[in-house]
């Protein structure tokens, strides 16, 4: 719940769009989560008898700490594995080789008459303007659909934690 509320007020104050994620955010703005706040400021009360100034650096940079650990463990980072298919997921993989997209593919591929390969696919694509019409749709149908799918996965993630 308080993530929730942090993220709306940060969505504000980046000016983002409503689909960009809590982590994003915090990242963007600067912005510690605020549950690690309200742990840095539980470790200042319960240290109180201690030097003020040193309590609250010790606490802010616990606060850091443990946000870069979990920065490190959560996100998703380049070439992770395909949702799909277990294997690498940069973009090629996804447009070219994953067979979650394989019919989309096809399609292209039987409109197009011929197969596109990343070494193809511009070449491809200016031959024709119904070859760069079908190019151009075949990727924009497969990255909002897988984008779309991402994000359904992840708030349901969401809703678990």
């Amino acid at each position: 719940m308080m993530v929730r509320t942090q993220r709306k007020m940060l969505l504000r104050v980046a000016s983002a769009y409503k689909t960009v994620s809590a982590v994003a955010l915090q990242i963007i703005t600067g912005t510690i989560p605020i549950d690690l706040l309200v742990k840095e400021r539980a470790y200042a009360h319960y240290h109180r008898q201690e030097e003020t100034r040193e309590v609250k650096e010790r606490a802010r940079d616990n606060s850091l700490i443990a946000w870069q650990q979990r920065w490190e463990s959560e996100t998703v980072k380049p070439n992770d594995e395909c949702m799909y298919c277990g294997k690498g997921d940069p973009a090629e993989h996804t447009i070219f080789k994953c067979s979650r997209w394989r019919e989309n593919r096809d399609s292209a591929y039987q409109e197009l008459g011929r197969e596109l390969t990343p070494e193809t696919l511009v070449m491809t694509m200016i031959t024709s303007d119904t070859a760069w019409k079908t190019t151009f749709n075949m990727i924009k149908t497969i990255m909002s659909a897988k984008e779309k799918e991402e994000m359904a996965r992840q708030e349901s993630e969401r809703r678990e934690n």
